[in-house]
């Protein structure tokens, strides 16, 4: 169900790191990947002190595979007490606890258009906070939890008096996010409280 390791970049959950072209420092970069969060593939290791990954590039969505330095490759071991499944098809959240399913939650995804849509993958439960406002998008949202930069677990979306936008909460069960996955106040909760750091998260179609 879930691995049991996975490859991060060992810097901080929120800083980026270049994807360059070719294995070389002066090489151009060809995308970036944040952090420590989220899974790449290793394709191989050169003598050189670079590395071969794929992965998807931060600003534009798309497949990229180029290089990085060996040195920032860490693999991590997977032997976490809880575990997320995001389905996308479904809109709906798995908690599992040693294997077993303990919770469902409805949730919404990123819309499709306009590069909204959330990202697939393997990713790592990060930081967390009580709430946030966005006034690129004129919302904000309760007990957000990161699992890949600005990507985050959170409760459906509150205006700027903080006051729930009830016909986007009505939206739950559906894609209406900006790419991050909406929750009930209940559910965000919950999974605030109670996943802790370093929990593997795989979304899936």
């Amino acid at each position: 169900m879930f691995p049991e390791s996975m490859t991060v970049l060992d810097v901080s959950e929120t800083t980026p790191v270049s994807i360059k072209e070719l294995p070389s420092d002066d090489s151009k970069s060809i995308g970036i990947v944040y952090g420590s969060l989220m899974h790449v593939d290793v394709i191989q290791n050169l003598k050189n002190g670079y590395s071969e990954i794929s992965s998807w590039d931060y600003a534009s969505m798309n497949a990229i595979k180029g290089f990085v330095p060996t040195k920032f490759l860490k693999t991590i071991e997977l032997d976490e007490k809880y575990g997320i499944i995001v389905e996308l098809r479904r809109q709906k959240v798995y908690i599992y606890e040693n294997d077993s399913v303990i919770k469902t939650f409805l949730c919404s995804s990123g819309l499709d258009e306009n590069n909204y849509y959330t990202p697939k993958g393997l990713y790592r439960i990060g930081s967390r906070g009580d709430s946030f406002f966005s006034p690129k998008y004129g919302q904000g949202a309760y007990h957000w939890v990161r699992f890949s930069n600005n990507y985050l677990f959170h409760s459906v979306p509150f205006d700027e008096n903080q006051n729930i936008i009830e016909e986007e909460a009505a939206k739950l069960g559906q894609k209406a996010s900006h790419g991050c996955i909406r929750l009930s106040m209940d559910d965000a909760l919950w999974l605030y409280n109670n996943i802790p750091q370093g929990t593997p998260v795989l979304i899936k179609d």
